[in-house]
């Protein structure tokens, strides 16, 4: 399970945290940064039954042809392009909490995901709950 990647917020996360298919959980820390502001992204579901193919398709081009085009420049940050491992849910939590405070960026939801991971017989009792 993905976490969290580069990609979101248009290239502006810079944490890409996943579980790891060998165990546990890995971060992987970006080195540079997308200096952009990005155009419309094709990442918009409304997009895809708002347009033709053909339209849909031209912003599409367009979003990759500004990301490929964008300068990158450094993070400035003590973890910039370091992997991180970590076996359990809550050392990654802390890692990521850790990493957020030191000035990287990651979207909101990032760590309340990562606390449902921590708690997920809470979740699922939730889950059930609600049925």
């Amino acid at each position: 399970m993905t976490f969290c990647r580069w990609s979101d917020l248009d290239y502006g996360c810079d944490l890409y945290v996943y579980a790891d298919v060998d165990g546990g959980y890995r971060t992987q820390v970006a080195e540079t940064r997308v200096q952009w502001t990005p155009p419309k992204s094709p990442y918009d579901l409304k997009l895809v039954t708002e347009l033709s193919p053909a339209a849909y398709k031209k912003v599409a081009r367009d979003y990759h042809k500004a990301l490929d085009n964008a300068p990158r420049r450094r993070i400035g940050l003590p973890y910039d392009g370091k992997s991180f491992w970590d076996k359990e849910p809550e050392a990654v939590l802390e890692r990521v909490q850790m990493l957020i405070e030191m000035g990287y960026r990651t979207p909101d939801w990032l760590v309340p995901l990562l606390e449902e991971e921590c708690n997920p017989d809470e979740v699922e009792q939730d889950l059930w709950g609600a049925i």
